[in-house]
């Protein structure tokens, strides 16, 4: 039990120490028509570069990046890796990720304690999987661009490009 108990201790303060170091290696990154701490400021405009659909405002970011590092760049713009609650979404981001040239991109899902979960809170109420492998170090999610792919898992510490989403306000 207390070599059970030392073990969680260590893992927890390697995760903390892990973040921290991370965190301090993230460059940030300028993004052309978006500026840091940008929020819309009605329901029908985006920030300039960011593409309406619903009730949000989306962005593909070329940038390869492992899946926090693109996680804190979604954050320095005040929004969050993309979540995906239907068919229609999934297929707009995926012809934005095409059009933008490119075949994957990090989205917002991500595998914790054994349930997949979104970045930005919402409830993890729609599937689209591609491939899921069961791999418990695959707790990441990436979209597939091409045909009627779904997403798949992957580590997350390999790199992708990156959608971040922000939802509209009133």
């Amino acid at each position: 039990m207390k070599t059970q108990l030392l073990v969680c201790l260590l893992g927890v303060f390697l995760s903390v120490s892990a973040a921290a170091d991370v965190q301090e290696e993230r460059a940030e990154v300028s993004i052309p028509g978006v500026a840091p701490e940008e929020t819309p400021r009605s329901a029908s405009q985006c920030p300039e570069g960011w593409q309406s659909h619903q009730d949000h405002c989306y962005l593909v970011v070329n940038l390869v990046y492992d899946r926090i590092n693109a996680e804190f760049q979604c954050e320095s713009f005040s929004s969050s890796l993309a979540s995906v609650h239907n068919l229609w979404e999934y297929t707009f981001l995926q012809q934005m990720t095409r059009k933008a040239g490119l075949k994957s991109a990090w989205i917002g899902g991500y595998r914790f304690q054994g349930y997949w979960r979104w970045d930005d809170g919402t409830p993890f109420n729609y599937n689209n999987w591609y491939s899921n492998d069961g791999s418990s170090y695959k707790e990441c999610i990436y979209l597939n661009s091409e045909g009627v792919y779904g997403w798949s898992n992957e580590e997350c510490r390999k790199s992708h490009p990156f959608i971040c989403s922000m939802k509209l306000s009133c």
